[in-house]
């Protein structure tokens, strides 16, 4: 087992071009920061997890399971390890899994979950996926989700994709954002009967403000749910085709 105050597995590579490979099997327990962090400039960031990933150590919890940033380079997410636990502060506080690129990233993200995550009051998102650049950004996601804000938050310049087979609940289930132009689409596909849930929001909202297309696939999937006044079970709202 690993267990830190800070940061479980941290490594990043500063020369330009390096890339950073991370492969886990050992639960990890974290009070202060990360589980698993990884970064680069513009190389490719692979993460590979199968352990527990636990953000109660010391008495104390942690922020977020996983994290891979950079600022053009590629990032690659296996997740199968469960993050966090059920029950009030027993999650991470703000991400379960965030992959962020913050430049003209064109290789894209791709984020494969199929562990549960549990993120508690307050927290941001389950799973949490961003491009500055116009690479595809993609979660494919398995596991069952339970944050208070976000189940899925993704957003990018180019093809922005959710496909979860996995149940997601959140204040707003899931939420897809393209800022692309035309060339580009927002989707959001739910298969083998899995439900999506706002609690207090919009159970799916898929938005292309600047032009890029919108699309929403449940035939496959089971309730879709938004809850409140003013919320939608799905809002697709963009400047292409929806």
């Amino acid at each position: 087992a690993i267990k830190a105050g800070e940061v479980g597995i941290g490594a990043r590579a500063l020369a330009a071009g390096g890339t950073v490979t991370i492969v886990n099997t050992d639960s990890v327990e974290v009070s202060g920061n990360t589980g698993i962090s990884g970064g680069t400039t513009d190389g490719l960031v692979s993460i590979t997890n199968s352990g527990q990933i636990n953000g109660t150590a010391f008495s104390a919890t942690g922020d977020e399971g996983i994290v891979a940033q950079s600022t053009t380079g590629q990032i690659l997410i296996n997740n199968s390890g469960q993050i966090g636990a059920a029950g009030a502060g027993n999650g991470l506080d703000v991400f379960g899994i965030s992959a962020d690129s913050t430049g003209a990233n064109t290789a894209g993200i791709t984020v494969n979950n199929s562990g549960d995550i549990f993120v508690d009051n307050g927290g941001t998102a389950g799973i949490f996926a961003s491009n500055a650049g116009t690479g595809d950004v993609t979660v494919n996601n398995s596991g069952v989700i339970d944050p208070p804000a976000f189940g899925i938050l993704m957003v990018g310049g180019g093809n922005v994709t959710a496909n979860t087979s996995g149940n997601v609940s959140g204040d707003t289930g899931i939420q897809v954002n393209s800022f692309g132009g035309s060339a580009f689409t927002a989707a959001v596909n739910v298969t083998k009967g899995a439900t999506v849930t706002g609690t207090n929001g919009h159970g799916i909202e898929v938005l292309g403000p600047a032009g890029a297309n919108a699309k929403v696939d449940v035939t496959a999937g089971g309730a879709i749910t938004g809850t409140g006044a003013g919320f939608d079970g799905i809002r697709a709202i963009a400047g292409g085709n929806v």
